[in-house]
């Protein structure tokens, strides 16, 4: 792996339960700088269900959304 490997920067700098933990969606919002709009219209596939009402993103998911990939 590249240091310019976003996952591996990641791994260096965040706790690896941090980064499996799944975020609300207002959280995953900041972390990933997307709108929950855009969140579930272009990633719904990373969307996880928790409750009839409540759903989040695991942490690295929002995190490499930031990144672009």
């Amino acid at each position: 792996m590249t240091t310019d490997d976003p996952v591996a920067r990641l791994l260096q700098t965040v706790p690896v339960l941090e980064l499996l933990r799944i975020a609300p969606m207002p959280e995953a919002e900041r972390l990933s700088s997307l709108s929950e709009d855009t969140l579930i219209r272009e990633y719904a596939h990373k969307i996880v269900k928790l409750s009839k009402r409540r759903t989040g993103m695991r942490v690295i998911d929002a995190l490499m959304l930031r990144d672009g990939t």
